[in-house]
């Protein structure tokens, strides 16, 4: 075909029904490039945008213009006319004329047959359509209806059960939801209504598949639904399904579901349906969670068990008829044998007392020889607590349980036993002496267990003193009837443990048994002083008891040393010490030994004698043991098979070990005096342990320099330093040799190095760099990237800033291979060189800013950190030499900055903001500071990082502490603005993530609190705002509605500002004070500015309560929060007067005045401090 001459022939070219869509497409690039055609074709690109509209458009059965829809290149060319009608000198009727055309564009109908319609072949043009999608949402209006919006949501769902890869799954699953909402906003609530009904019935099972079941390809493939993807699109799950004015519908809804689904749903899917109904009705309206629980076990029996557990795990009162009924069907009308025990387990929990009253069967019927104890102990567990919870444990100890133990063994296991014990505390003095003097009335068999539970319970932090001794009486009244019973020996050990030499035991029972509480009791009666030896035999029997438990429950030996450490140490023979050492060791009892046991000499001295003989795998132990410990020569041979191992097996843990005991040198150890060695070592220096590696060799080379021969340096340094000078010299040498590493260490202290040496010690430091030029200065690509790193850091530390080191760098970069570029850690390392090398001057600084954001942008998280910290660096030497420069290049800054539109490249602007504050001084001007918190302020778009965020915050933090001088009081004001802000600007959802964040924030206002208050004195009412919105952000309908750590942040920022530190001042200093009446002006006398503070706040302070108490009601609190946040709430009632209080119950209505009652007669009775 010839080439088009004219703007006819063109024109007719393109709208060919014929013509092939790449011949099309070709002469449609090439008519907008207006490069390849010397024709005059006015309007091309409203004539191209024309034409794609109405090709897309096009929906008829047999239509040639289907595949349009489906090409890559297609939309690359309306993107690509779209742009070229609107750049900035476009004619303004272009670009009108652009969205006028644009309306008539189907657009979400196309996206939903494209997505209805995808196949693997055709899937690569979805990223492009969320392009266009993109740029027509952010930058004209398309409206969309609710069928629309609706049909796009299906599609999507379709494609993604479908198992259909996408690229920028996440930009799809946001930009889909928000078109969606969107065309729902505007429904009336008869809209809303079938709105909701076609929403469950169409959309609730795709989105459950979706977030639980699909997994769309390997975790490596840009298609997998990553957690971002799954939370935006359950959070539209929990929108549409869980609004409030529609949870009535959810069952019938549901039933009408289930019976349209014959062929039943995934147990996953109807699992997490189950859990998400439980996590947001079963506050509000557990008679719902009831509701679906019978809907679906009905049709799903064999989740019935798993169902009921995710309501028990709710903790929410469950009605009585509910439980009933279940108890009915699955324990009542079954036999004994064929019950399901984690469904009567569920039941139970669900109901205590329902526990109490028909779980007698369970301690009356069972047998072991059903073999079923771990099933039927977890109940009994439960019944434990039923009992506990409806205070009937009084009828459990006399009635129930000295039955269960005449019936079965099991109910006087250890496990069961132990259960019991943890119930003690919650029994009053007078129950548990009637209960002691009730058991020992039973058979000694019966009696055992009891006692033994009673007297563990008592041992227990819960168990009050004077619970304890209360119960003395009736023991030491029936010591004889406990040491006639040759099996006693818990009870006795405990007795003792509790009371004393007051519990009486004769010397007579004293022989050897074989229960290991006899040896306990034996140890105790040393640790009181009535025994003064343990014998050899029962030294023996002790290790032996440790030695099998050891094989049972590593933990009981962890116990039992840490409990007697003092008492081996003391009493044992050396050969038992050591058996008992090698125990520990081996049960890592000595993990988290207390810092007493280092004082016990031979106990050390043995642990260290076991390390001299067997370090392996005793690493973290050889840095847990302090260095006063060892002795010159076990230190040495330590160090040395350390060094050996590591050599042999390099690890993190190895490497740290020797550096701990380095810290302190031996002068002696092979790595000290041995060069080989020392390479050696450093040879095995890997990205992990790089900077671990460089800190020994550092303390193996300043060791020696502290040595001295005669007055002299040793002979090993002046050859080590003469021999890395000879190795820098030559040009056969490995480019990553231990030498060159040494070398680098030993350049870097030429200031420890003595005067004699330290000219030849500066010759190295030169010779090291002219090395480090060299190599980076020839052909790179022979090297990898791991060496090629190392040598740009090398360089990096020692290069000092000047325009002839800058020069040479920028030669460095320029020879450097382009693909090499690519690498994160290469192009970090290459921004700290040029950060060290570059000298201070404006268009240096400019050119630093720049390259920061040209590296920072597709750089990992760590490396940002490290290219942020190493900006900061150059902006404070720029600072120091010279401030005016500083100033110049920030206001630079600051006015591009405020002056781009884009929101691309907000996080690195962000950073390079943080930057220039942790470098302003008081000298800075008032004006210019605060510009560059109006532009924090006012950073727009949801772009900003948890790293950022962070950043940004801790950053002013700090600048708060230690550059006070700077903040005014308007600049305070935009700080608090800026505290506020963040959360509307981040894009991240992950909780921890929110909830450090939300921590940060309160603790930069509680800094405004705690150092410039005074500056904020008539400004109350900005903080009162500020903690009403994080107050908020602590409710249901908030990430952070669970967070414990962050509620507890508020609760003490609560404190900060209802509690100022306490200033003397005398208040006629200061007549025109803001806080000085006017009576006070002619009486001289001290006032605490604190309580001038106070007097402030108490009139602005009502708002907040009143906020709290409409939150509370509106939004609820969970438990967990609420009961952190009243302790802050109590602060605030400590500073209102009776007049604020009045005023506050009279703004509420009458849910609001009862909420409020209940929270001051708790105040009154629990946290007002009383005399």
């Amino acid at each position: 075909m010839s080439a088009p001459v004219s703007a006819e022939t063109i024109t007719r070219l393109l709208r060919s029904k014929d013509e092939k869509l790449d011949t099309i497409v070709k002469y449609a690039n090439k008519v907008l490039d207006k490069k390849s055609f010397n024709i005059y074709f006015p309007k091309s690109g409203i004539f191209i945008l024309k034409l794609l509209v109405d090709r897309l458009n096009d929906r008829s059965a047999n239509s040639k213009f289907s595949e349009w829809k489906f090409s890559v290149d297609v939309w690359d060319l309306f993107i690509k006319t779209w742009q070229s009608l609107g750049v900035s000198d476009a004619d303004y009727n272009d670009v009108h004329t652009r969205d006028r055309i644009v309306q008539s564009l189907k657009i979400f109908e196309i996206t939903t047959q494209v997505l209805n319609q995808i196949t693997p072949e055709t899937a690569n043009c979805l990223p492009k359509i969320l392009d266009a999608l993109n740029m027509l949402m952010n930058y004209t209006y398309v409206e969309v209806d609710e069928p629309t919006g609706f049909f796009l949501l299906k599609g999507y769902l379709s494609a993604l059960v479908g198992k259909t890869v996408f690229r920028d799954i996440d930009a799809w699953s946001q930009l889909v939801v928000r078109i969606y909402l969107g065309s729902c906003s505007r429904l009336g609530y008869e809209g809303s209504k079938k709105s909701y009904n076609k929403f469950f019935e169409e959309c609730l099972l795709p989105l459950i598949e979706v977030v639980v079941v699909v997994e769309l390809s390997s975790s490596s493939s840009p298609g997998k639904l990553s957690s971002t993807s799954k939370s935006v699109l359950k959070s539209l799950l929990v929108e549409k399904i869980f609004a409030p004015e529609y949870v009535d519908r959810i069952p019938v809804n549901l039933e009408k579901l289930l019976s349209k689904h014959s062929a039943g749903l995934d147990s996953k899917a109807v699992l997490y349906l189950y859990a998400l109904v439980v996590e947001h009705l079963a506050s509000k309206s557990i008679k719902e969670c009831e509701q679906i629980y019978v809907l679906l076990s009905s049709k799903y029996k064999h989740l019935s068990e798993d169902m009921l557990g995710i309501l028990v795990n709710s903790k929410k009162p469950i009605s009585s008829d509910f439980t009933s009924a279940i108890y009915k069907s699955e324990i009542a009308d079954k036999k004994f044998i064929d019950l399901n025990w984690s469904m009567v387990k569920y039941i139970f929990e669900v109901d205590s007392e329902l526990a109490t009253k028909k779980s007698k069967f369970i301690f009356e019927k069972y047998n072991s020889a059903f073999k079923l104890d771990d099933q039927v102990l977890a109940v009994g567990k439960v019944v434990v607590d039923a009992y506990v919870e409806n205070r009937e444990l009084f009828e459990f100890f006399t009635k129930v349980w000295p039955k269960a133990i005449k019936k079965d063994e099991v109910w006087e296991s250890d496990e069961f036993v132990s259960k019991v014990a943890t119930t003690i505390s919650s029994l009053s003095g007078k129950q548990l002496s009637l209960i002691i003097e009730e058991s020992f009335k039973l058979d000694t068999i019966d009696m055992k267990p009891i006692l033994t539970a009673i007297t563990s319970g008592m041992m227990m932090m819960k168990c009050t003193w004077k619970i304890i001794d209360y119960s003395k009486d009736v023991f030491l009244r029936n010591e004889n009837v406990i040491n006639l019973q040759s099996d006693f020996w818990q009870v006795r050990y405990n007795l003792l443990c509790l009371y004393g030499l007051q519990f009486k035991i004769p010397e007579s029972i004293l022989n050897s048994e074989d229960d290991l509480y006899f040896y306990y009791t034996i140890l105790r009666l040393v640790e009181l002083g009535k025994v003064e030896e343990v014998t050899d035999s029962q030294q023996f029997q002790i290790v032996r008891f440790m030695s099998a438990l050891q094989t049972l429950d590593t933990s009981a030996v962890v116990g039992a040393f840490k409990r007697w450490f003092v008492i081996f140490n003391d009493f044992f023979s050396a050969e038992n010490v050591d058996k008992l050492i090698l125990l520990a060791m081996n049960s890592q009892a000595l993990k988290d030994i207390p810092n007493e046991f280092f004082e016990q000499r031979r106990l050390v001295s043995a642990t260290i004698r076991h390390l001299v003989e067997t370090p392996i795998p005793n690493d973290e132990l050889i840095r847990q043991i302090p260095l006063a410990c060892y002795t010159k020569g076990s230190k040495r041979e330590i160090l040395d098979k350390a060094t050996k191992v590591f050599i042999q097996n390099p690890s993190v843990g190895w490497a740290k070990s020797i550096k701990y005991l380095l810290s302190i040198p031996s002068y002696q150890s092979l790595i000290e005096s041995d060069f080989s060695i020392l390479l050696q070592v450093i040879e095995r220096s890997s990205g992990e342990w790089e900077l671990l590696i460089s800190e020994i060799t550092y303390l193996v080379w300043t060791s020696n320099l502290n040595q001295r021969q005669n007055g002299e340096p040793t002979t090993y340094v002046i050859d080590v330093i003469m021999r890395l000078t000879s190795v820098l010299n030559s040009t056969m040498m490995d480019p990553r040799s231990p030498e060159i590493q040494l070398a680098l260490v030993i350049s870097g202290c030429i200031a420890e190095t003595p005067l004699p040496l330290q000219q030849k010690v500066i010759e190295l430091h030169n010779e090291l760099l002219l090395h480090c030029t060299t190599v980076l200065k020839s052909s790179t690509i022979k090297y990898d990237d791991t060496t090629m790193v190392w040598y740009l850091q090398a360089l990096a530390s020692r290069v000092d800033p000047s325009e002839s080191s800058f020069a040479q760098v920028q030669e460095i970069v320029k020879n450097i291979n382009l693909e090499k570029t690519k690498n994160d850690c290469i192009r970090s390392a290459i921004f700290k060189l040029v950060g060290r090398a570059i000298p201070v001057s404006f268009n240096h600084a400019i050119y630093l800013l720049a390259l920061y954001m040209a590296t920072t942008t597709t750089t990992t998280k760590s490396n940002k950190t490290a290219e942020f910290q190493e900006l900061s660096h150059y902006l404070e030497r720029v600072a120091r030499d010279d401030l005016e420069v500083h100033t110049d290049v920030f206001r630079n800054f600051i006015g591009s900055a405020m002056a781009s539109e884009s929101n691309e490249f907000v996080n690195d602007l962000i950073m390079i903001a943080c930057s220039f504050l942790s470098t302003l001084t008081k000298d800075t001007d008032s004006k210019t500071s605060a510009s560059l918190f109006s532009f924090l302020v006012n950073v727009k778009g949801k772009n900003v990082d948890f790293g950022t965020a962070i950043t940004l915050l801790e950053t002013v933090k700090t600048a708060l502490i230690t550059k006070s001088g700077i903040f005014t009081q308007y600049i305070l004001e935009l700080t608090l603005n800026i505290t506020n802000h963040i959360f509307a600007v981040l894009c991240f959802t992950d909780i921890k993530q929110l909830e450090k964040v939300y921590i940060t924030a309160t603790q930069v206002i509680s800094c405004i609190l705690l150092y410039h208050r005074y500056k904020l004195s008539t400004r109350h009412h900005l903080l009162i705002s500020i903690m009403s919105s994080f107050l908020n952000r602590l409710s249901m309908q908030s990430p952070w509605k669970n967070s414990v750590e962050a509620a507890s942040s508020y609760a003490r920022l609560l404190n900060n500002i209802c509690e100022p530190s306490e200033r003397i001042r005398d208040s006629s200093s200061s007549p025109t004070s803001s806080f000085s009446s006017s009576t006070a002006t002619t009486t001289a006398h001290l006032t605490t500015s604190a309580n001038l503070y106070k007097k402030s706040l108490r009139k602005h302070l009502s708002v907040l309560m009143s906020n709290y108490v409409y939150f509370h009601l509106k939004f609820n609190y969970s438990k967990q929060v609420n009961d952190v946040l009243t302790e802050g709430i109590y602060s605030m009632f400590n500073i209102l007067s009776q007049n604020e209080l009045e005023t506050i119950n009279a703004s509420l209505d009458y849910a609001g005045k009862a909420l409020f009652k209940s929270l001051y007669n708790s105040y009154k009775d629990h946290g007002k401090w009383k005399a």
